[in-house]
């Protein structure tokens, strides 16, 4: 059976088997069978770490996934087989590509020391350009993948030959790593055939590094859990743009408030973006001069890629990805720690029309003084060149901290399922993250500080007033 074959046999199992499953969901324990980490960057000579974490007995095969922030073009991907209770860690820092055609661009290097069976990959790996060459030729330079998110997806559990070759036993070591590349080479499919249902229990972390000022910054992964249709994967070869995203489960469950609401989609796309739905994203800020106070908010969008690469846009997105942009407006409220409210924001630099607008897939709205003037070059904080500038003083008696609040609700920012409840807004996640410094600690002591804190979100029923069904995620 044929590579391609093998993959319409699992999506025709998906479908079939529909009516017996549970509905797709975040996790609230954390654990599921895809993570999704908002951001990754090797920008202003950060690194990123991240980690995945096998919570169960099971053999596991993983599909690890990086995608650039502008378009979410895949930059690299590979396969992890994990041991069960495995721990798989990897690395990325900045580098210089060597890559025909993009020699000497800035580029992302990933890194990794762990003995997980890893067929093909390269301890150090450059990001590559191959799809950004095809898709966007116009567009291509390689600093697009310094930035972006990273995506993990469970394709299988195994039953047979696989348990034991993967096996760390005493050792820490696989016990043959070789035979499952081995069985990869001849044919490009896994013959061995021995897969199984995926179970799900993966977590993750994603700590970015500043190692010049000695600050780590973590977070946890979003889990998924019922990504797959009753545990039926697609266990895929390395390098394979497959499974991503869009094979999720169609039918989906969201809390509002309390109440359940469940959906049925026309794809795995639009069920997953479902998932991710806010018409308002808020958390805080603090800019104060005094602590030399740096804020950056990472807006992600993993599925914008699913609803604008199309002929036509498709909900809840309304503009196409033209090699260099797709844009949806939005509007945002800034309040200070004293309740004085403003409402300032713009792309780096021209403004792009007469609303600030989420222009790239992973984006960084930064804060800053007006009194220190605006900063059209990349972010401070995070090197990003993906971001939007916001001014939090609210006036000249306004404090440096404060709060704001993004609202996601212009025409046709809404889901369309094939059943089931709609929602307003974009499949927008993220965090906001603090720097702080202390020159004054001790003589000649430099103290930071820094916090990271995940973006509160509301999603709300778009067939009603959202004031009344608005609810907290």
């Amino acid at each position: 059976m044929t590579h391609s074959k093998r993959i319409l046999v699992s999506i025709c199992f998906v479908i079939i088997s529909h009516s017996a499953t549970a509905a797709m969901h975040v996790s609230k324990q954390g654990t599921g069978q895809v993570l999704i980490f908002p951001y990754y960057t090797v920008n202003n000579n950060l690194n990123t770490l991240y980690t995945v974490v096998n919570t169960t007995p099971d053999t596991k095969a993983i599909k690890v996934r990086f995608l650039e922030g502008q378009n979410s073009r895949e930059v690299l991907d590979f396969n992890v087989y994990l041991d069960g209770y495995d721990v798989w860690t990897g690395a990325l820092g900045p580098g210089q590509s060597t890559i025909t055609g993009h020699q000497g661009q800035p580029t992302a290097i990933h890194y990794y020391q762990d003995h997980s069976c890893t067929p093909y990959l390269q301890t150090e790996q450059q990001f590559v350009p191959y799809i950004l060459d095809i898709e966007d030729p116009q567009n291509n330079h390689m600093q697009r993948v310094r930035e972006g998110h990273i995506e993990i997806i469970e394709m299988a559990t195994f039953n047979g030959p696989t348990v034991g070759w993967s096996d760390a036993g005493l050792t820490g070591v696989p016990a043959n790593c070789a035979a499952m590349q081995a069985d990869w080479d001849d044919n490009g499919i896994y013959d061995t055939a021995d897969e199984d249902v995926a179970t799900g229990g993966l977590m993750g972390v994603g700590t970015l590094v500043d190692v010049a000022n000695g600050l780590t910054i973590e977070y946890q992964a979003l889990a998924i859990e019922n990504f797959w249709i009753n545990g039926a994967g697609a266990h895929t070869e390395p390098g394979s743009l497959f499974p991503h995203l869009a094979f999720a489960n169609t039918e989906t469950q969201v809390d509002l408030g309390g109440v359940t609401h469940t959906a049925v989609y026309h794809n795995g796309a639009e069920a997953m973006t479902s998932l991710l739905m806010s018409y308002e994203l808020f958390n805080e800020y603090a800019i104060e001069s005094v602590a030399n106070g740096q804020t950056a908010w990472v807006i992600s969008q993993p599925t914008k890629n699913f609803h604008v690469n199309a002929s036509q846009p498709i909900p809840p997105y309304s503009t196409n990805w033209d090699q260099f942009v797709a844009c949806e407006d939005f509007t945002i409220d800034i309040w200070d720690q004293e309740a004085q409210i403003f409402n300032e924001a713009r792309n780096g630099g021209p403004p792009m029309g007469a609303l600030p607008a989420l222009c790239y897939a992973t984006v960084v709205l930064e804060f800053y003084d007006p009194d220190q003037g605006t900063n059209p070059g990349p972010s401070p904080l995070l090197g990003s060149y993906n971001h939007i500038l916001a001014t939090g003083y609210p006036s000249d008696n306004a404090t440096g901290n404060g709060w704001a609040r993004i609202n996601f609700d212009q025409p046709g920012q809404q889901t369309e399922p094939f059943s089931g409840t709609s929602l307003l807004g974009l499949p927008a996640i993220g965090f906001q993250i603090q720097k702080t410094s202390n020159t004054q600690a001790q003589p000649g002591l430099l103290a930071q500080y820094s916090r990271l804190s995940w973006h509160k979100g509301k999603a709300a029923i778009a067939t009603v007033p959202k004031q009344a069904m608005g609810a907290e995620q």
